[in-house]
């Protein structure tokens, strides 16, 4: 982009006013508070119409993984809303049309779930109301609720485009839904059929995988003994499920199991009601699991009914949607509730005498996320898409190249969940969603399925047509999200500039539920990919790397944590904390505290620069000075530092420009961390402190520097902490031009050089090493002291002499002389070597010394002590014969410890004993 610039797009510049910034005092006149800093910002970007894409420049588009609309920020929401707004930000400021895409999902299942919660509380239900009557009481609660999300998640900065904000059940979306159903019902890939589901008894619906939460738990297993028909003997059937029995259809056993082979071909009786069923050959069974046979019930377990479809096999439901036994086979146990139902069954078993063992078996129940009521397989007719059959293409824009994921291993994980891919239900038994287009006829039951209501039976012109009850499964609706939000089915401007998208970001945990299916839609409906990019990033976790869950007690409420330590700073600790290569993020206290002290420290960075400009340059200056800064080089006007700093920023921005290529959130964090706090801050400040009481000249230099570097540092800060950075930035004089508009700073040309940043790095390495030697004896920063440096290369003597005045400044000197090459050391002196630099730092007053050898004998006594107890521990025999290896092992190393310590105290105690 423009380099040096860092002023106003073109797009902006032509014929679009800017609003006037939010008035506050100035930034020399107050402390950092982030409340103060974050307020107002928001609503300037965003009313402003800063936020949207200008129409110009190469398109770019994000859209956001709608959150449920019954929901409120979570540490999960706060973590990818960040990195999809530095996204957008970097993007918008590098000159794309950036446009994201915000939205909100009606989340079916969960937002009906809790407006029938709220009329129960009143004596009511959803039953009793009727479907219009409900549906439009869920209305009232999502217009209520709906502006909660988008609030929350303008809190924390977002800088999409709200002009644009879409929401899954609005009119145009719900037309995208419905031709995309129409569309596949016609071309074969959807269907209406019976097969095995995930089924909430209680809300009594059929649930999407990602909506089940699995669960290891203690169980039994129990041994139960179907007798033969022809009364010989009898084969013994381990299950966890007795109260399915009454729809077994089958014992299966492994064709090679010698102690069952023989009975292959002939039939058992079901336990209690003597119902014969055959005895099959199945390579599915385990012989070493339970007694190495299965009772084959396909219509209560996935795996039994692709045994029932390879043998062909009836498939019976012994439980019904509500979780009660079914009339089946006059069974003893109808119309109990399931889990009643198991014990009764039990005991008529035993009371039998059929159950042979029962043994504790650890097993995995899946639980329902939205009830918490475990799920019960079952048959159901439900709709469903052949999603075997679009694989294909969703595989073939990976192997393309067309779909890029960062990282490669979350590719690798996409393509075996598609070729592990099984039909899709996508039918729920609910009433709030996009209802399913299809009518059945009242007179000859065919199905019609159209985009509008039929006027006639497609097979036998009946007027007598009713809609089918069931809604969509919100994955599918949410599965053309990338391209209905953009206007699809219609050709819209949005659909032509801004598809495919150009990047998604998601959480790993939605690879196959989301990231999957949308492949599958893009590719089927618009020939290509949804989105070139998909970075995944994992979950937040807390501090210890434990999931947060509501059962622990460490949930973390992203906005109290905007209270505490301000947005920006929650936001740095979030996108600090994402490596490549690298799954989840740990949130820890300490990342918080440390991100809010570096916003202090950008924020005094900026106060003591804007403090220190006699004569602030307008931001359309700068590429002035940035040539002025340029020549001054090649004429040797720059201070060493000066040069330096140059040459610092010129790697941060090669840095950043090879990191943000790969999606490197948190290396980029790093590298302007430590560029910003370690060598701006702790190095370049400090020395311009100095420059800053030198001649005109060199003032003015220093002072072109200060602000040519903080502007690039605000520049590339902003995307991650965007209110303190524009708070800052609003109080440059000069036209006020917005940071989310800024154009990203060109790496600076010009300033590197091998030998400045060698030169540098030595004065670092020394006054390091003097500022070392003053704590070895224990001198306050107050003190001043003499040093003598010596060396024997004439050019690094040259630059001693040169750079005298800076080691002075830093390392808190009254004088700094060059002792001749062969001048012995001086006496009474402490020395520190730097490759071929010696430094001694002069004891002129050796009396101050008493107390800091004191100090260190104390201190040594105690380490020896600590070491002394560290012995006997580890001559303990029967500690050592009763701890772990990694006990004993963590043990010797602190023993190892506390000598090194030890000895090291008393080597510096004996150091300064030579000078008394």
């Amino acid at each position: 982009m423009q380099s040096d610039t860092l002023s106003l797009p073109q797009a902006l510049l032509s014929g679009r006013p800017l609003p006037t910034p939010p008035e506050k005092a100035g930034v020399a006149d107050r402390k950092y508070e982030p409340s103060e800093v974050e307020a107002g910002w928001q609503h300037y970007w965003e009313f402003s119409g800063l936020s949207a894409p200008v129409g110009t420049g190469e398109p770019w588009c994000l859209v956001i993984p709608p959150p449920n609309v019954t929901g409120s920020l979570h540490m999960g929401h706060a973590l990818g809303q960040t990195l999809m707004d530095i996204m957008t930000r970097t993007r918008r400021m590098q000159g794309y049309d950036a446009l994201w895409l915000p939205g909100v999902d009606h989340a079916g299942i969960a937002t009906q779930m809790v407006v029938e919660r709220r009329l129960k509380e009143q004596g009511l239900s959803r039953q009793a109301l009727g479907r219009e009557a409900f549906e439009a009481k869920v209305w009232e609660w999502k217009e209520q609720y709906h502006a909660r999300i988008g609030t929350q998640l303008r809190r924390l900065g977002s800088s999409a485009d709200w002009t644009r904000e879409r929401f899954t059940l609005d009119a145009g979306f719900q037309q995208a839904v419905i031709e995309a159903f129409v569309r596949l019902y016609h071309e074969g890939l959807i269907y209406r059929g019976a097969y095995l589901v995930n089924w909430d008894c209680q809300l009594e619906t059929a649930v999407s995988d990602l909506e089940v939460e699995h669960k290891t738990q203690q169980g039994k297993l129990w041994h139960i003994a179907y007798p033969l028909a022809d009364g010989s003997r009898e084969i013994v059937v381990a299950t966890t499920r007795p109260e399915t029995i009454i729809a077994d259809v089958a014992i299966a056993v492994h064709p090679e199991d010698p102690r069952w082979q023989h009975l292959i071909g002939q039939q058992a009786l079901i336990p209690v009601l003597n119902i014969p069923i055959p005895i099959i050959a199945d390579d599915y069974v385990k012989i070493d699991f339970g007694a190495g046979a299965l009772k084959v019930t396909p219509g209560h377990d996935i795996n039994d009914w692709a045994i029932g479809q390879r043998h062909k096999l009836e498939a019976l439901s012994a439980i019904d949607k509500r979780g009660y036994i079914t009339d089946i086979r006059q069974s003893p146990i109808a119309g109990l509730e399931r889990f009643k139902a198991k014990k009764e069954f039990l005991r008529l078993i035993e009371e039998a005498g059929l159950l042979r063992q029962i043994e504790e078996h650890e097993q995995v129940l899946g639980y329902s996320q939205r009830s918490g009521t475990l799920i019960e397989p079952l048959l159901s007719t439900e709709w469903f898409v052949k999603a075997e059959s679009l694989a294909p293409r969703a595989l073939a824009i990976l192997d393309s190249g067309e779909l890029t994921f960062f990282h490669a291993r979350w590719g690798a994980e996409y393509r075996r969940w598609l070729e592990e891919l099984r039909d899709w239900c996508i039918s729920r038994s609910l009433w709030w969603g996009h209802r399913i287009p299809a009518w059945h006829c009242g007179r000859c039951q065919e199905i019609t399925v159209a985009a509008s209501h039929p006027t006639a039976c497609q097979a036998c012109g009946s007027h007598d047509l009713s809609q089918d009850e069931a809604v969509l499964d919100t994955w599918f609706s949410s599965a053309m999200w990338p391209f209905g939000t953009l206007g699809w089915p219609a050709e819209t401007t949005d659909l032509a500039r801004f598809y495919p998208n150009s990047l998604m970001i998601t959480g790993y945990d939605i690879i196959f539920f989301w990231v999957v299916r949308m492949a599958l839609m893009g590719t089927h409906f618009m020939g290509g990919t949804p989105f070139r990019h998909c970075f995944i990033h994992g979950l937040v976790r807390d501090e210890k790397g434990q999931k947060m869950s509501k059962t622990k007690g460490n949930v973390v409420d992203p906005f109290e944590l905007f209270d505490e330590y301000g947005v920006d700073a929650t936001r740095w600790a979030l996108a600090s904390s994402v490596f490549q290569g690298k799954q989840d993020v740990n949130l820890a206290k300490d990342r918080l505290i440390g991100a809010k002290y570096f916003m202090n420290k950008v924020w005094n960075a900026a106060k003591f620069t804007l403090a220190n400009l006699d004569r602030p340059f307008d931001r359309d200056a700068l590429p002035e000075i940035a040539q002025q800064l340029r020549s001054a080089q090649k004429g040797k006007l720059l201070t060493l530092a000066d040069r330096w700093i140059l040459a610092r920023l010129s790697e941060l921005g090669r840095i950043l420009e090879t990191q943000q290529a790969n999606y490197g959130f948190g290396e980029c964090c790093q590298a302007i961390y430590e560029f910003f706090w370690s060598e701006f801050c702790d190095w370049y400040l400090e020395a311009a402190k100095g420059q800053l009481q030198q001649e005109a000249l060199t003032r003015q230099r220093t002072q072109q520097v200060l602000q040519y570097v903080l502007m690039q540092l605000l520049a590339y800060l902003h995307p991650v902490v965007p209110f303190i950075t524009e708070e800052l930035n609003r109080e440059w004089p000069g036209a006020y031009v917005p940071l989310i508009v800024t154009p990203w700073p060109d790496i600076p040309r010009g300033f590197r050089n091998a030998q400045t940043e060698s030169e540098f790095a030595l004065m670092q390495a020394l006054i390091t090493a003097i500022r070392n030697l003053r704590k070895e004896i224990g001198l306050p920063d107050s003190a001043k002291v003499r040093v003598q440096l010596q060396t024997e290369g004439d050019e690094v003597r040259d630059l001693l002499l040169d750079q005298a005045p800076l080691i002075m400044q830093l390392a808190g000197c009254l004088a700094v002389d060059l002792l001749a090459v062969q001048s012995p050391a001086p006496e009474r002196s402490l020395m520190n070597a730097v490759g071929d630099v010696r430094a001694y730092l002069l004891v002129d007053d050796a009396s101050g010394l008493a107390g800091e050898m004191a100090r260190l004998d104390k201190e040594a006594t105690k380490a020896r002590q600590y070491a002394e107890a560290q012995r006997a521990k580890l001559s303990n025999e029967k500690f050592v014969g009763k701890a772990p290896e990694a006990v004993i092992a963590a043990e010797r190393a602190k023993l190892e410890a506390a000598e090194e310590e030890a000895a090291a105290l008393e080597s510096r105690r004996q150091r300064l004993a030579e000078l008394v």
